[in-house]
């Protein structure tokens, strides 16, 4: 399910400032577009003044998405952004991802997913990404990744890449996923399924 174009749309929609601006105004701004989105503002000490960082996270008892912008502890409360589109990017990006975690959610009927890890060896970042749910929702974000940028470009990919070997089932499962929705995308698959 991509809804990230739609997503793409109601950002456009709002004023994101090139520069520096006030990381709560840019808070308030993205907030008003979703009534089920969660935006909260962290401070981390390990970014440059220059960087900032998105996470999202699904809360299944609540069946909440929080995203949170993560800025520099130094910055006072203000954000760079060099590049308005991609910082929307980046935003719908991690919107949709856990959109499909909540449907994801919403069809299995509440069953825990540590249950479905397809590795149950080595970190707990390969762990995490052997999940069949963050396979599932990660495959999309390399397919609209791949789509925008190109194979080479793919920082999700390259995070895979990093954890596992080509021949290993969970890229193998990653791949094909992600060939499926970029023929959705490429309009040459309709997608029914979620």
């Amino acid at each position: 399910m991509f809804i990230f174009n739609t997503l793409i749309l109601l950002l456009n929609g709002i004023d994101i400032p090139k520069g520096t601006t006030k990381a709560i105004e840019l808070k308030k701004r993205v907030s008003k577009l979703f009534d089920n989105v969660k935006f909260n503002i962290e401070r981390a000490s390990n970014l440059d003044n220059e960087d900032y960082t998105i996470a999202g996270f699904y809360i299944e008892e609540l069946q909440k998405i929080e995203i949170l912008l993560i800025i520099p502890k130094k910055s006072k409360g203000m954000i760079n952004i060099e590049d308005p589109d991609q910082f929307r990017f980046y935003l719908a990006q991690t919107i949709q991802h856990e959109y499909i975690h909540h449907q994801q959610y919403l069809k299995r009927d509440e069953l825990p997913t540590d249950s479905f890890s397809m590795c149950r060896t080595g970190s707990k970042e390969r762990q995490y990404l052997a999940e069949r749910d963050e396979i599932d929702a990660y495959s999309y974000d390399i397919a609209i990744e791949v789509h925008r940028y190109g194979w080479d470009n793919s920082q999700t990919l390259k995070i895979y890449k990093k954890q596992f070997e080509s021949h290993h089932p969970v890229m193998k499962r990653l791949l094909k996923k992600t060939y499926k929705n970029l023929g959705v995308l490429n309009g040459k698959l309709r997608r029914v399924d979620a």
